[in-house]
């Protein structure tokens, strides 16, 4: 997958590893400041300083194996930081994240996606004519957790695009 600029090849991918390396170690920009800074994803940064030589196992997580990476972000995940803050921190998507914390021992519970809201009012918005999609919408949650509420109430569901108006 590209970065949306031309790749990185040869010399020039040397000299950008190194840049990178160098305004990773002496000035500790973060892997997402940096791949801001040179256009590139917080993936390519990674692999980036990598391959310049740099291991940083406490905040970064750069390292040569997905083993040390997950121990150093197990200990972090057990020492209080969330998923959303070890992948900030990391420039690891939080679904990695979530791997390598499961490779290396770590329950991470899943996510709920629940509405703010009651049931009830979900059914009562929805046979009033709302869509899902309004619904959703009106209640901060989302299009598949609204749906799968209703489903799970017993709720017939219209067919998409109409409302109780059209019926």
């Amino acid at each position: 997958m590209s970065d949306g600029y031309p790749p990185l090849r040869g010399k020039q991918r040397w000299q950008v590893a190194a840049a990178v390396a160098e305004r990773f170690t002496r000035d500790g920009v973060s892997i997402r400041e940096l791949a801001a800074e040179f256009y590139r994803r917080p993936c390519t940064v990674r692999r980036l300083l990598i391959e310049a030589g740099v291991e940083a196992y406490d905040g970064a997580c750069v390292g040569p194996s997905d083993a040390e990476i997950a121990a150093a972000l197990a200990s972090r995940y057990r020492g209080g930081a969330s998923v959303e803050t070890l992948s900030n921190d990391t420039g690891i998507d939080p679904r990695a994240v979530r791997r390598l914390l499961g490779h290396a021992g770590v329950a991470v519970p899943r996510r709920q996606h629940r509405p703010p809201c009651e049931t009830d009012q979900l059914v009562d918005q929805y046979e009033a004519g709302a869509s899902l999609r309004q619904i959703a919408a009106d209640t901060g949650s989302n299009y598949g957790t609204v749906r799968r509420l209703l489903l799970a109430a017993g709720v017939s569901l219209r067919v998409s695009g109409k409302t109780s108006a059209d019926e």
